[in-house]
C-alpha cells in the first residue's frame, strides 16, 4: 500500500494487482466466504434425512431406493448406522458451535463404524455372503489373509478401542470404567427382575 499527498489531502493507493484480484474473485466465493463448513453441515443433513427415508422407512422414490442398494453393497449392515453419523457430523456444522469437538465425535463413530464392518467380515461372513459390504470386506479380508483371523482381530479390536477413545473422548481406563459399571448396573436390573419375578410368582 502507498500513501501519496494530492491537494493537500493524504490518500492511500492500493496496488493494481489487488484490485484487478477482487474484481476476478468468483461471486459465489464471496458469497459463501467464511460459510463453507456452515453449508457443508446442511448438506450432511440432508443427506443424512434422505438416508433415513431411504434405510428405514422405503419411501424415498426410486433414488432412494438405489442409494440404500448402493449403501447396503457398500456397508452392508452397516447402512442402517450411516443416516446418524450423517446427522450427527452435519448438525455440529451447522450449529457453528463447537464444531470442532462434536466433528471430532461423529468421526470417532465414523471409524467404529469402519471398524465394526471389518470385524463383522472377519467373525460372520462366509462363502459369497458379505456381512460388513464391500467395505467390510475391502478391510476385514486383507488383514485376515496376512495375519489370520485371531491376529485381524486383535488388530482391529485396538482400532475400534482407539475410535471409542476418539468418540468419547475418554482414555482407555477410563472407558473400562464406564464399561464395568454399566455392566453391573445391568447385571442389578437383571437381578432385581428375577428376584419380583420370583415374589410374584
Amino acid at each position: 500500500t502507498r500513501f501519496r499527498n494530492v491537494t493537500g489531502v493524504q490518500t492511500c493507493a492500493l496496488p493494481i494487482s489487488r484490485v484487478r484480484g477482487a474484481a476476478r474473485e468468483p461471486v459465489l466465493a464471496r458469497l459463501v466466504e467464511g460459510r463453507g463448513a456452515e453449508f457443508t453441515g446442511v448438506g450432511l443433513v440432508a443427506a443424512g434425512v434422505l438416508l433415513l427415508l431411504s434405510t428405514y422407512l422405503r419411501v424415498a422414490g426410486p433414488l432412494g431406493r438405489f442409494v440404500d442398494g448402493v449403501a447396503g453393497w457398500a456397508l452392508g449392515a452397516g447402512r442402517f448406522a450411516l443416516p446418524v453419523l450423517c446427522v450427527g457430523l452435519g448438525w455440529p456444522l451447522v450449529r457453528r458451535k463447537d464444531w470442532e469437538a462434536r466433528t471430532r465425535v461423529a468421526g470417532g463413530w465414523a471409524l467404529v463404524l469402519v471398524v465394526v464392518l471389518a470385524l463383522a467380515h472377519v467373525w460372520a461372513s462366509g462363502d459369497g455372503e458379505r456381512v460388513g459390504g464391500w467395505l467390510g470386506l475391502g478391510i476385514g479380508a486383507p488383514l485376515a489373509a496376512l495375519l489370520s483371523g485371531v491376529g485381524a482381530s486383535v488388530l482391529l479390536l485396538a482400532a475400534l478401542l482407539v475410535a471409542l477413545m476418539m468418540a468419547s473422548g475418554k482414555s482407555a481406563p477410563e472407558l473400562w470404567a464406564a464399561v464395568r459399571g454399566a455392566s453391573r448396573g445391568g447385571w442389578r436390573m437383571i437381578a432385581r427382575d428375577r428376584k419380583s419375578t420370583r415374589l410374584n410368582s
